[in-house]
């Protein structure tokens, strides 16, 4: 517990100073330092198909930025957002994509395809790449509407014999609720 709440206060006071990388890599050590997890352990609780598939799509993330894909999209959304868009509709237009995507894509992979896109349409506006990421996590991680948006969805489906309307049901409400939440607090902690 300790070890966590300093991770999370390196973290809040200096992200700029110290990666994340960095600052989770030495939580790490310190968890095994202090023999709280053995090695063994350590490497036991890594979930290898998360991180092949956080692997992979950090490449094709790369990718979407790299061939221009993501300049191309953001593009269309700015000419929807118009030339001097409100940070209400900025997070409006970009919630409501990456949440959409993720309603019919796992949350991971609109995320990491979202990201790039996001920060550039940032940098073409001229606003804090922070509040776009934020919005585009909050919205990709608002996978309840459909029975395939998230791995917990499809694993409830077999044994409750759930049908896609009832993920409808709850799940629109949930996303506008999420939505809401964001556009509300969006500004009070990270403005643009």
């Amino acid at each position: 517990m300790v070890t966590l709440l300093c991770v999370l206060v390196v973290i809040a006071v200096s992200p700029d100073n110290v990666p994340m990388h960095i600052a989770a890599t030495v939580g790490a050590l310190v968890i095994v330092g202090t023999k709280c997890m053995s090695v063994q352990e350590a490497i036991r609780a890594i979930d290898w198909n998360c991180m092949l598939l956080v692997g992979s799509l950090t490449a094709i993330s790369t990718g979407v930025t790299n061939s221009g894909l993501g300049d191309a999209v953001a593009q269309e959304i700015l000419n929807i957002l118009g030339d001097n868009p409100s940070p209400f509709m900025i997070t409006t237009i970009i919630f409501f994509a990456a949440a959409l995507l993720t309603q019919v894509m796992s949350n991971i992979p609109t995320i990491m395809l979202f990201l790039p896109i996001g920060i550039s349409i940032a940098q073409t506006i001229g606003v804090s790449p922070y509040p776009v990421a934020m919005t585009i996590t909050l919205a990709g991680a608002a996978s309840y509407a459909t029975p395939f948006a998230a791995p917990q969805n499809m694993m409830t489906v077999g044994w409750t014999q759930y049908k896609f309307v009832d993920f409808m049901k709850i799940g629109l409400p949930m996303l506008l609720v999420t939505y809401v939440v964001v556009v509300a607090l969006q500004p009070i902690f990270l403005p643009y």
